[in-house]
Order: C-alpha cells, then structure tokens, then sequence
C-alpha cells in the first residue's frame, strides 16, 4: 500500500505548522525511520524563483523550520537547497535564499544553505529516457534526501509536487536542454520519473496550507488548502495531491505516465491521518489543458505538424506589464525570443511550448493561451 498522511494545517503560524509536521511524518512511521545519528541530510525545497513566501512560488519558511527541526531531532545534519530556475551561481542562491526568506530559517535552526555550485554525473542503467544524469553536487554527497514540494499548478505538467520537485536537482540551465531534448510531453515526464528515481527522496513533506492555481508555477494565484502531506513514495504523495484539487491521474501527465510504469496504483492508495472531506478544493482553477500533446500521439505522422503549429497553446506578452527584463530570452530552450526595442517576440515556428518564459517570469507578463482553433475544438 503506497501510504499518505494529510493533516490539517490552517496557517503558518510556526507552533500549528510544527504540529501537523510532526503529525504527518509520526503517521508514517516517525522522523527515526528515515534519518540516522551522523546522516547528512539534503532538504530539497522548492526555491524556483526570488519570490517571497506568501507569494506561494517556493516552499514557505515556516514547513522548512518545521522539517529541519525534526530532522535535527533525529540527529541529522541538513543541508537546504534547490537550482532555481537560470543561472546556477554562488550569487543567486544567496539573493534567492534571502527573498525566499530561507535564510532566516537557517539561522535560527543552524541548518547549512547549499552554496556549492558543482556537479555530479550519475548513471541511471533503468532510465527510460535519461541512462546518465547531471545533478548538483549535494544532492550526490547526501546519504539522505528529504524533499518539500509545493503544490502548484504548472502550465507545462498541469501539476508540479513531489515527482516535478526533482528537476530541480538538474542544474541551472542544463534544464534548459532537456527541454529542447525532450520538447514531446510524454517523454519529458518520462525523463522526470527518470530524475525521481535516479535520486527519489526517502521522505517528502508537502506545503499545501497555501498551494498556487491557476497560471502556476510562478504566474498563478495563493490557493489556501490548509494542509500538510507526507509520504515515503513522491508517486503516491502526488496522487494523493491531485486529489485534492480535482484532478484526475489521466489528466496530470507525471501520474500517468507512474501508471505506465507500474509506479502508482490509485486502488493501493491509502490516505491516513485527518479526514480530507472539508479539504478538497471544488473550485481550484487549473491552466489550460495541453490536450493537443494527447491528440497528436493518435494521429498520424504527417498531421503532427498541423496539430503542433496551430492547436498548440503558446506563450503570449503582456507588454503592459512587461518590464524588458530579457530573461524569458536569457531562459530560452529552443533560443526562438528576440529583444526588439526592449520587448520579447517569438518565433512560434520553433516554439516548443515548454512555457520556461512563462515559469521564470518575475512580473507575470507572460500566459498560456490556445490559438483560436484549439480553444473551439477543445471548447475550454
């Protein structure tokens, strides 16, 4: 049985996020079944951009403090850290941890802040996609991995938690070639099981007291559901998650694929802990569905062009509140947005609609939309 605990959590306030940690990870089978004396821990946030916490892009402090305390319990050393999206450098880890409010964490629990900006390349022999893969150094030095996803929507993968978390141990903009690798849904989700299970977490502590919906995982809005999960297996905690904002493990491509692989089985499922009635989200605002990705695996080859170049959904500027930054150029996979005059353009030609602009977008001056003819086929 893959278990899950969910428990209540309805702010931040320190004392109620200790307690409902402590709850959720007592629940399957308390902090000692993962963390030894001496073992060097590496927490794994969520830090995808310099946004602070209510803004609800990376994991709040507060389930940081929360975690690494127990982990200290146990007599663990931790390690916090994460590869924002961009540049990998001594630089922006220290700005973003100080935005994210990450560094006050650190301070107040003497957990270490990752500031190492080397590489390890691991082989990965049972990779589908991915038989080698380069990860950032602690996460290869750790003995332990404890990870703490935020629940969010994602305009990419429709759902970003446990399983997506761990691209983020991909540095910097080496992300940015698997995309362009990878530019087919199917086989970049296939790619992140891949990364889960070539560096899958012995624990995972899900922030969900204030997920994101909409135009996640940066450009959406705070959705308060008000609690904690936790698990041992990032497959089953995400198909626990998905459950409680109404979607369904056919429409979350990371779930499908686990499926597939014989990595989660919705029926083994077993949710523990508070009762999640009152916790499900019946109005939580999910991105535009890729559908097209689904269609153009069933039809044939030579229609796949069509399908791609004018049903696919595409990024779209607001130059209203576009700031001529150039970091959705800078971030780039497939290098098809141009600075003119100070605004982007993109050669939606060889676009590959991985919406890394959309993501990494610091004024949320990019969305998704669907050209014309998708929105009145799909009618959505």
């Amino acid at each position: 049985m893959g278990k899950v605990s969910i428990r209540k959590c309805s702010s931040y306030e320190q004392y109620e996020v200790d307690n409902a940690v402590s709850a959720a990870i007592a629940d399957i089978g308390g902090i000692e079944e993962y963390v030894k004396p001496g073992d060097k821990v590496f927490l794994k946030i969520n830090l995808l951009m310099k946004k602070k916490p209510e803004e609800a892009v990376t994991t709040h402090p507060a389930v940081i403090e929360a975690v690494v305390k127990k982990i200290q319990q146990a007599g663990g050393r931790v390690i916090i850290g994460d590869s924002p999206g961009g540049s990998y450098n001594e630089r922006t880890l220290k700005t973003t941890y100080r935005v994210c409010g990450i560094d006050k964490v650190a301070e107040k629990t003497g957990a270490e802040l990752n500031l190492d900006t080397s590489v390890v390349e691991l082989p990965n022999p049972n990779g589908k996609i991915l038989k080698n893969i380069t990860v950032i150094k602690p996460v290869a030095d750790a003995d332990v991995i404890v990870s703490i996803p935020k629940l969010k929507t994602h305009t990419l993968t429709t759902f970003t938690g446990a399983v997506k978390l761990m691209f983020g141990c991909i540095p910097g903009n080496l992300k940015a070639e698997y995309h362009v690798r990878m530019p087919d849904l199917k086989d970049f989700s296939d790619a992140l099981i891949d990364i889960c299970m070539s560096v899958k977490p012995h624990l995972i502590v899900m922030d969900a007291v204030e997920a994101m919906e909409g135009e996640g995982p940066s450009g959406g809005s705070p959705k308060k559901l008000g609690c904690i999960l936790a698990s041992s297996d990032p497959f089953y905690l995400d198909g626990a998650a998905i459950g409680l904002i109404g979607l369904k493990t056919g429409e979350v491509p990371t779930v499908a694929v686990a499926i597939e692989r014989g990595l989660y089985d919705l029926n083994q499922l077993q949710i523990i802990g508070d009762d999640t009635v009152d916790l499900k989200a019946t109005d939580f605002i999910i991105p535009a569905r890729r559908s097209t990705d689904m269609l153009s695996n069933s039809v044939p080859a030579f229609i796949k062009p069509f399908v791609k170049r004018y049903l696919r959904p595409r990024p779209v500027f607001d130059f209203d509140r576009c700031r001529g930054c150039g970091d959705c150029a800078a971030n780039c996979p497939a290098k098809v947005i141009t600075m003119i005059d100070g605004r982007p353009h993109v050669n939606y030609n060889g676009c590959i609609s991985c919406f890394c602009c959309q993501e990494l977008c610091m004024y949320k001056a990019v969305s998704v939309k669907r050209p014309l003819l998708s929105r009145f086929i799909f009618m959505r």
